[in-house]
């Protein structure tokens, strides 16, 4: 009999822990990260249009990746992109020519994402950014180029992993656009 009233008061007291949340887990939030690129001061002096950016298929969800060794990539399980990278990329080109509109034949920009990932091996923490980009008029390939920039991180944590990205993506775009230009036989001011 003692066993048994042992057992009850042992379920009694689980039951009550149960009840008030003691036992529970608590799952951590998931955060959200978007790029943010200010738009340049000049211009291209045409019109662009953003056609559609790819990712390698290691960059291609919302998970925020990181590498720990030259072989090894992981991924943030509660820190994420706000959207698939493809379309936060293209979204920040588009944000970064928006003034141009003003041709009547634009440039189609188009792109995919190499490498978009926080990198510490060996003490050596930060971002790293890697693109190639592509401009077209009609079906005429005008210039295509791939870019690194890879940016030294204060801090390993994902938010700033997302603003030294956004810096290094608005260094792609700006030697991009300079580059661009100068195909183009336009000068930037």
């Amino acid at each position: 009999m003692t066993t048994r009233h042992g057992a009850a008061v042992l379920l009694l007291g689980l039951s009550l822990l149960l009840a008030t949340g003691c036992l529970r887990r608590t799952t951590p939030s998931i955060e959200y990260y978007m790029l943010s690129v200010p738009r340049p001061a000049e211009t291209l002096g045409v019109a662009t249009r953003v056609a559609g950016f790819t990712a390698e298929p290691a960059y291609s969800s919302t998970r925020i990746a990181y590498r720990t060794s030259p072989y090894r990539l992981g991924y943030h399980t509660f820190h994420r992109w706000a959207a698939n990278p493809q379309s936060l990329v293209a979204s920040a080109v588009d944000d970064y020519f928006a003034n141009e509109r003003t041709s009547n034949v634009p440039i189609y920009l188009t792109g995919r994402i190499r490498r978009l990932e926080a990198v510490d091996i060996g003490g050596d923490a930060h971002a790293s950014l890697e693109l190639s980009l592509e401009a077209h008029r009609g079906s005429e390939r005008i210039f295509t180029r791939t870019y690194r920039e890879d940016i030294a991180l204060e801090e390993h944590d994902p938010e700033h992993v997302a603003a030294a990205l956004s810096v290094a993506l608005g260094r792609v775009l700006e030697r991009f656009a300079d580059d661009l230009a100068t195909r183009l036989g336009n000068h930037r001011p």
